[in-house]
Parts: structure tokens; C-alpha cells; sequence
């Protein structure tokens, strides 16, 4: 019976892929439209799902402010993309198809496909290990389902005053309360989405491998090596069975930083003619900020480069041109804001920057020390941040601990970084090869300004996402500028092969050590989210609050659970849960 019950769950997710793709590029179609680039061919399929995914999580962030995210909202809104979605491209599907012959290239890509969506939907269903999942993730999806945006929730729980925007896709996958596993489906998903967004380019180089001699390595090369990444991912985040928006970042700055480098590599071969591929890009830039704060430097990166690329294809160049090109993020980020506002009174919380005097809002003392301990902990966890803050010394122990525990994922790609750069800039220096141009050597700038962020704000790996294999890549490809003209057709093939292994080889050992990871999957459907045992606690003003018995965990628990209890804090109409929480006391 338990293998009964993982098919049927198994079928369950499969379907909801098929039915999310088809609906997210629905919606895509339509948001092509509205950004007047719907006369444009995109390079993939899947552009246009992130596209309609990133529109879609700005209706779900919107309908919010009015209701909660149940499946009477989320059902419609899924339903009217698949509508569109076969109302709009069915003659499109089957011209892409009949023009791209090799149908036994693609049969084969498509089994190898639904084998890997077979074996990520299984991993997604094991039990969640992530612990911020039961700190307050379960909690803010819980509350998103439940009640349109509430006042002054970080008054409850300071970490329902992060705001990141990826919750609020992951209840509505939830389809509230028919469903229900809207964390097993959001990550994986958005992992399939990569993987779909790198099978064009790699089927081309199965098809015909010269095309790593022949064109630029950041049209191929990068797709190449961004495989193995994402076998590392699968294998060792326990991101993809515990909806957490660490994964999410580093998917969108995976697709991102493919996005720009095929960007660059065809505008340096004359091909000015991108602006699908330049919208998208910010869409997601724009959209990764809300995922998660700390995308802040890479999404302003990849912003810069977008609107240099608006300035220089505008007729004539205008600042006016290149804020209609920044439209989406214009709409994006001040949606995003007024909800961090009305969450805690700050729209960038935990900064208080912004600050509102309004009755709901988070004092900004109880702010400023959320803010210290999310900086103090990704620097020395359990220790008080009055004591790592006031010096360098969290520094050594900080060092040791990487240097122990984040060999593949930290040191390795920074050493490769750093022999890469080198050793393309020497190549270019002693050879005949030309030097990389600016613009090469700009790829480096989105991962690198996102690890300087990092390090001075909360230098935590997961904090990360993706950006020191982005590095790591970033110079690979730079070494390939530098050599394609100063190596043989074949020799350059086998050396990209080379490199490829060896890179292969560093990021997947831990995969030959641990080999029981791939076979860790869920034979018995979904696993059951962990339950809290609770206390029921009263507040001066007569309000009852849920707190947990041991440990500072709610997990999916009724409403309203803190593991913080504040005896001041009250409703702000009593009775009435969704009119907010405020710990101000009554005039």
C-alpha cells in the first residue's frame, strides 16, 4: 500500500507540473504582450513561464492585500493562464517543433526529462529537515492562506515581517485546504523551469559539438557547466522538500546569470535585436528582490546591465526609454514595499529604513535587534550579537568553519575563481589570443557584488544562493575568451571536456562519498509535517496566543503561534484577527 500511495502522489505532482508549466506560460504570453515584446521569439520555452511565473507571483502579492490566498484564488488565476496558454500558442508549439526536426533527439530529451522530474518530485516529498521551516515558514504560508495581509504581524513574530514573496507562491500552489503541499511542489518546480531553460543550448551541442569551438563560450559553455551545479543542488539542498526562498534565490540567479551571458555573447557578435531576453531579465531581477532581500546586489547588477542595454538601443538614447524598459520593476518593488510596510511599518524589513509611525508598526529597537541577530548568528551562531558585532574577532572562527564545513560550495569555486581569472588574464598576455573585452569581464560582476553584499550583511553560505559557483564559472568562461583563438578545433573541445570533468568531479564527490543520496527518496508519498506541542498563553488585554513547549518551533500550528510572547501584545480591534497585532498600549 505505501508504494500505492507514492504513485498516486507521485501522478499528482507530474500533473501539477504539466498544469503549472502550461498555465505559467499562459500568463507568460500575456505579459509579453503588456511589455510589447510578444512579436519576439523567445530562445526557449521556458522564458515564457518564468515570465508568466513572476507575473503571476504579482497578482498572487496584490489579490493578497484584498483576500486570502485559497484555492477559490489561486484555482482561477491557473485556470485563465492554461486558457490562455491554449488559446494563444498551440499553432506556435507545433512550428517550434517541426522546425527544430531531430524528433528522436527530442523524444530522448523528453524521457530523460520526465525521469529527472520522477526523481525530484520524490525527493521533494521527504520529510522537511530545513528548520527554519517550522520557525516560521509553515507559519507565514499559514497565515497567507488564512487571512488577507495582516497589520502588524511582526509584532507576533518578527519573521513574519521578512516579507519575502516566495511564500506567497508557495500558498497559492497550496490550493487551501484541498491540497496542501504547495511546499513540495515550489522549489521543485522552479528546478524543473532551470533545467528546461538550459535543454535548448545543451541538445545543440549533443547535436553538433563544434558549436563550442565555433561560437562564443558564453553562449554554450555556460549552459555546459551549469549541469553539474544542478546535480548538486538536487542532492544536497534541503531546499526542494522545505520551500525555502535560500533555493529559490539561487535558481533565479542560475537562469539569470544563463540569460546574460547568452545576452552578451550574441550582442558582441552584432545581435542587438534582445529585448525579450532583456525583459525577462528584469522581470526576474526585479522579482528575485522580493524572493529574498538578500538578492539585492546581484538584481541591481543585472538592472545595470539592462538598462545599459535600454540606453544603447532606445531611438534616441533617453533616461525616458530606459524607464519604460524598468517598468516591471517599477511595479514590482513598490507592490513588494507596501507590503513590508504594512507587515512591521518598515517596507525593507529588518531595516528601518522607511519607518512608519503607524499604530502597527515593529518598535524599532525590537527591528534594530532582529536586524543584529540575523547579522551576528550568519557570523557566530548562539552567541550574543552585542559581543560579535563590536569586533573582527567572529572572523577566525568564521574562517575555520568554512574552511571544515563549506570545502565544494565555498573554497572550491573560490580557488577556481581566482586560478581562472588568472590564468585567463595570463593566456591573453603571453599568447596571441585576444584579451577578453570589458564586457567579458563584466560577467564576473553580478556574483561578485553579490558576495561583497553578503559578506558585510549576514556571510552565511546558504545566504549565498549561487554566486561563488557563478564565480567559478564566470572565470572558466573568461580562460575560454582568452583561449578560443590560440587552440586547435579538436584540442579545444577536448579541453573543455577536460575541465568540465575535473570541475564535475570536485562539486559531485561528495556525491560518490554519500552515495545513498540518490537513492534517497520517498517511497511513501508525502511525509507528514512535524506537529509542535503547544501552550496557550494570555496576554495583558485578554488575547490568547499559541506558544510552543519546547523549542522555539511552531511548524504548521493554529493560529496565532509565536515562540515570542509578548505580554503587551493586543488586536488592534479586538475579536477581529485580521484588522493586525500592535504592542502599543491603548490611549
Amino acid at each position: 500500500m505505501p508504494h500505492m500511495t507514492h504513485i498516486s502522489a507521485l501522478c499528482c505532482m507530474l500533473f501539477a507540473y504539466l498544469l503549472l508549466g502550461v498555465s505559467y506560460y499562459g500568463w507568460g504570453r500575456v505579459a509579453a504582450f503588456c511589455l510589447g515584446v510578444s512579436n519576439e521569439k523567445p530562445e526557449s520555452f521556458a522564458l515564457p513561464v518564468w515570465l508568466g511565473w513572476a507575473f503571476t507571483l504579482l497578482l498572487f502579492q496584490i489579490a493578497h492585500f484584498f483576500f486570502s490566498l485559497t484555492a477559490y484564488v489561486s484555482i482561477p488565476v491557473f485556470a485563465l493562464g492554461f486558457v490562455f496558454a491554449i488559446l494563444q500558442t498551440r499553432p506556435g508549439v507545433r512550428s517550434y517543433f517541426v522546425s527544430q526536426g531531430e524528433l528522436i533527439l527530442l523524444a530522448i530529451g523528453v524521457v530523460l526529462f520526465l525521469g529527472v522530474a520522477v526523481w525530484i518530485a520524490s525527493r521533494s516529498m521527504l520529510p522537511p529537515t530545513h528548520w527554519d521551516l517550522g520557525l516560521y515558514y509553515l507559519n507565514t504560508i499559514r497565515w497567507i492562506n488564512t487571512y488577507p495581509i495582516v497589520p502588524g504581524l511582526g509584532n507576533l513574530h518578527g519573521r513574519l515581517a521578512f516579507n519575502h514573496s516566495f511564500f506567497t507562491y508557495v500558498a497559492a500552489l497550496n490550493l487551501y485546504p484541498y491540497f496542501g503541499h504547495g511546499c513540495s511542489l515550489a522549489n521543485s518546480f522552479l528546478f524543473l523551469i532551470v533545467l528546461a531553460t538550459l535543454f535548448p543550448s545543451v541538445a545543440s551541442v549533443i547535436r553538433q559539438p563544434s558549436r563550442l569551438m565555433l561560437e562564443h563560450p558564453f553562449r554554450y559553455i555556460s549552459d555546459l557547466f551549469l549541469l553539474p551545479i544542478l546535480v548538486f543542488i538536487a542532492l544536497f539542498s534541503d531546499g526542494i522538500a522545505s520551500a525555502t526562498a535560500d533555493l529559490a534565490s539561487a535558481l533565479l540567479q542560475l537562469t539569470m546569470f544563463i540569460l546574460l551571458a547568452h545576452g552578451i555573447a550574441e550582442w558582441l557578435q552584432g545581435q542587438k535585436a534582445q529585448r525579450y531576453r532583456a525583459t525577462v531579465l528584469v522581470v526576474l531581477a526585479a522579482t528575485a528582490v522580493t524572493v529574498k532581500l538578500s538578492n539585492l546586489a546581484f538584481s541591481s547588477v543585472i538592472l545595470g546591465f539592462t538598462s545599459a542595454y535600454a540606453w544603447r538601443t532606445s531611438h534616441p538614447s533617453s533616461l525616458k526609454g530606459v524607464f519604460r524598459f524598468l517598468m516591471p520593476a517599477v511595479l514590482a518593488i513598490p507592490v513588494w514595499c507596501l507590503r513590508g510596510i504594512i507587515l512591521s511599518g518598515v517596507p525593507l524589513f529588518p531595516s528601518t529604513i522607511g519607518w512608519v509611525a503607524v499604530d502597527w508598526a515593529v518598535p524599532k529597537e525590537k527591528i534594530i535587534d532582529t536586524a543584529n541577530w540575523v547579522y551576528s548568528w550568519a557570523r557566530m551562531p548562539r552567541v550574543p550579537w552585542q559581543d560579535v558585532l563590536s569586533s573582527w574577532a567572529w572572523l577566525n572562527p568564521w574562517l575555520h568553519r568554512i574552511a571544515k564545513y563549506h570545502r565544494i560550495d565555498v573554497i572550491y569555486p573560490v580557488l577556481w575563481t581566482a586560478s581562472f581569472c588568472l590564468i585567463a588574464a595570463g593566456v591573453a598576455r603571453l599568447t596571441k589570443a585576444r584579451r577578453p573585452y570589458d564586457l567579458e569581464w563584466a560577467i564576473l560582476l553580478p556574483p561578485v557584488a553579490s558576495l561583497v553584499y553578503w559578506f558585510f550583511t549576514a556571510p552565511d553560505p546558504r545566504f549565498s544562493a549561487a554566486c561563488f559557483f557563478l564565480a567559478a564559472i564566470s572565470s572558466i568562461l573568461l580562460f575560454f575568451v582568452a583561449a578560443q583563438g590560440n587552440i586547435r578545433r579538436g584540442m579545444f573541445i577536448v579541453t573543455v571536456g577536460t575541465i568540465f570533468c575535473m570541475g564535475s568531479v570536485l562539486l559531485l564527490s561528495n556525491a560518490f562519498i554519500h552515495n545513498r543520496k540518490i537513492l534517497q527518496v520517498s517511497n511513501a508519498g508525502w511525509h507528514v509535517i512535524p506537529a509542535a506541542s503547544l501552550n496557550r498563553r494570555i496576554t495583558v488585554s485578554g488575547f490568547a496566543v499559541y506558544t510552543p513547549r519546547r523549542g522555539d518551533a511552531c511548524w504548521d500550528s493554529p493560529l496565532p503561534c509565536t515562540p515570542y510572547f509578548d505580554a503587551h501584545l493586543r488586536l488592534r480591534v479586538p475579536g477581529r484577527m485580521v484588522s493586525g497585532f500592535t504592542v502599543q498600549k491603548e490611549k
